[in-house]
């Protein structure tokens, strides 16, 4: 996408940090330009702001909070504030991401196999009408995603599915007061779809056991990528 992006026509692109955004100064200001942290001041008269997870964005993991977008990526505090300024309202959303494992760690005999689908499964006509050139990642060099299989007309691990018990949930019960969801670290709001393990248990008490389902992640898993 970004060499489709260099190779446009009258488009111009520029890498910078966007720090602020200009307003006019009449009855009813209107966008007049951005301001870059090294590229100064770019005049325009419309702005879309895709921030992702970046703007005020803090990494919260237990008991530990650390400013930053990602692992490692700072946040954006300068571009926040001038959206505040101009009177635009920020609110703050929590996005609950698993925890990492080493893959050569666990156990799969304990686990049921989830295979992969059996069939191709497409988006777009041209997927389907076999016009897609396919990209594969390396698979992992070991552990429990290194033995990729043909499926669905292409290559797939599998992922795995255990749970939890009573003494599981006992455990996360008797440790509440440390989970940011309890403990007033995270002030936004979740998403409805996406509980965590903690506000699972605390939410249905009745269950004795919830499911966990064990995934590959990134370059060390057999993913798949299309191109045009």
């Amino acid at each position: 996408m970004k060499e489709r992006v260099e190779l446009q026509e009258n488009l111009d692109l520029v890498q910078d940090e966007a720090t602020g955004i200009e307003l006019t100064s009449s009855i009813r200001p209107q966008v007049a330009g951005v301001i870059l942290r090294h590229g100064g001041r770019i005049a325009c008269s419309a702005v879309v702001v895709t921030a992702g997870t970046f703007l005020r964005a803090r990494m919260i993991s237990g008991e530990s909070s650390l400013a930053g977008g990602r692992a490692g990526e700072a946040n954006d505090l300068q571009l926040s504030a001038s959206l505040a300024d101009i009177g635009l309202r920020l609110k703050r959303f929590k996005t609950g991401t698993p925890p990492r494992l080493d893959a050569r760690s666990i156990d799969i005999d304990a686990c049921v196999v989830q295979p992969g689908d059996k069939e191709s499964r497409w988006i777009s006509r041209n997927g389907a009408q076999g016009q897609i050139v396919q990209m594969m990642l390396p698979a992992a060099a070991d552990g429990i995603f290194s033995e990729p299989q043909l499926l669905g007309d292409r290559m797939q691990v599998p992922c795995y599915q255990t749970s939890t018990n009573e003494e599981t949930h006992a455990i996360i019960r008797a440790n509440l007061d440390r989970a940011p969801m309890y403990n007033g670290s995270i002030e936004g709001t979740g998403p409805r779809y996406c509980p965590s393990i903690e506000d699972k248990v605390g939410r249905f008490a009745d269950k004795t056991s919830h499911p966990i389902f064990i995934e590959p992640e990134g370059g060390a898993a057999m993913r798949s990528m299309y191109r045009d």
